[in-house]
């Protein structure tokens, strides 16, 4: 492999590649589900245009929103929203970006999309699925496993409030997807990056500097 395309790579230990079992694990439990619910139609309904265009900003306002909750901070936050936008689109770590896609794709269809449609989108199923998808995120998690929770249990909450006001699952899968890739894109070593964001002490440090040597990056969902 060229220095180059060493230094683009987002994921070198492939942990987050096609070739995850934990990947394949979460697309055959989902897939099964749907085939076990009779509720594969699901994928077939499609959220109208505006809907779409939408959910780009929504996707970064999440990541912005859970960089203020893992980080308390609201100069972190913004900058890493704006890194985020500079970032997300430019073409690299496509393999690590399918990855993400197919797990928000899962997790939506395992924590939100079939149990939403099965038991109803009421205030008490939100909430419960909320509550497994920020648990399982938790337990997954090696430090500030309650932050995490935290942040997990909005999202979750945010998830199952907007499939209730729009029952299809692309919309939820796209946001997501796009929070996840923000987290892969922003929170990444390579040489070519230089937007700056600050660090716990409000230090203005260059991303793919210190950021791998913090406490840790916010949680992909």
């Amino acid at each position: 492999m060229t220095e180059v395309s060493e230094k683009r790579r987002l994921d070198p230990s492939r942990r987050r590649s096609l070739r995850s079992p934990r990947l394949w694990l979460a697309v055959v439990l989902a897939f099964a589900l749907l085939l076990a619910t009779s509720t594969t139609h699901l994928l077939w309904r499609w959220p109208p245009w505006w809907a779409v265009l939408l959910c780009f900003p929504a996707g970064h306002l999440s990541f912005g929103f859970s960089l203020l909750i893992t980080r308390m901070s609201w100069r972190f936050a913004t900058h890493g929203t704006l890194a985020s936008l500079r970032y997300l689109y430019q073409p690299f770590g496509l393999e690590t970006m399918a990855f993400y896609f197919l797990i928000a794709l899962s997790e939506e269809i395992l924590f939100r999309v079939v149990p939403l449609t099965l038991f109803g989108a009421s205030w008490w199923t939100i909430l419960g699925t909320a509550l497994l998808f920020a648990a399982v995120h938790a337990l997954d998690g090696r430090h500030r496993a309650v932050i995490l929770l935290l942040d997990m249990l909005l999202f979750g909450l945010a998830m199952g409030w907007l499939f209730a006001f729009l029952p299809s699952p692309w919309p939820l899968v796209l946001i997501h997807f796009l929070r996840n890739a923000c987290v892969a894109k922003v929170f990444v070593a390579k040489s070519d990056v230089h937007t700056a964001v600050v660090d716990q002490k409000n230090n203005l440090v260059p991303f793919g500097a210190k950021l791998r040597n913090q406490e840790r990056s916010p949680r992909e969902g």
